[in-house]
């Protein structure tokens, strides 16, 4: 889900400790679910997982992505995990300072490879700890370089608070926070709540929705 698959790094940014249920739509259509969950790390990091139950033209696909941040914001592993009735294909990758070491493992093949970023460059994603211990002010904004598992490739991005909204989940209102995260050419425009959780976001054409409970 090339698109899709480009949600969990963009939802990322702040998603509070515990678990949410969000819906998934692609063009106002349900295609499936996304359950996001996440726990604190002794060293103040975090481990956080996208497990995607997905089904769109008779195709069930299911893709678990997990990251682990350290308290810095900066990536220290990310795995995805895609399955399907004919397919099964695995890319996990690993930092060693500003290099990252990817692996693909699909359809009986392994590849390997690293990709530099300059030393000059920002990777750690401050974002990611707003609304847990951290309140930004309005127009606060983060600017680090992501490294893309789907392309391959670093990608510089930005994320920016834009301030406070509201957001209904079933038949009540809750108190969010609206969020824009920019990373390469894609946007995408994401609703917080006082915790820090996942309300809303949309990008390309793809919505996802807090489910009540």
């Amino acid at each position: 889900m090339r698109p899709i698959l480009l949600l969990p790094a963009l939802a990322l940014a702040a998603v509070s400790l515990g678990q949410v249920k969000l819906k998934v739509m692609a063009n106002s259509a349900r295609i499936g679910t996304l359950t996001v969950s996440q726990k604190p790390l002794p060293d103040g990091g975090k481990s956080v997982e996208f497990l995607y139950a997905l089904s769109n033209s008779g195709v069930d696909v299911t893709v678990r992505q997990t990251t682990v941040w350290d308290k810095d914001g900066k990536q220290i592993r990310s795995s995805r995990e895609t399955t399907s009735k004919s397919s099964h294909s695995t890319r996990v990758v690993t930092y060693s300072g500003q290099i990252a070491n990817l692996v693909i493992i699909g359809e009986g093949a392994r590849k390997a490879k690293s990709i530099t970023l300059a030393q000059s460059q920002n990777r750690a994603d401050a974002s990611q700890f707003w609304f847990q211990g951290v309140t930004p002010e309005v127009g606060a904004k983060v600017e680090y370089w992501s490294f893309n598992l789907a392309d391959a490739e670093w990608q510089l991005a930005t994320t920016t608070y834009e301030g406070p909204t509201e957001f209904k989940v079933g038949s009540s209102k809750v108190p969010g926070h609206k969020i824009k995260t920019v990373v390469g050419d894609v946007v995408a425009d994401t609703i917080l709540d006082d915790k820090g959780n996942l309300l809303y976001l949309k990008s390309n054409g793809l919505t996802l929705e807090r489910l009540p409970g």
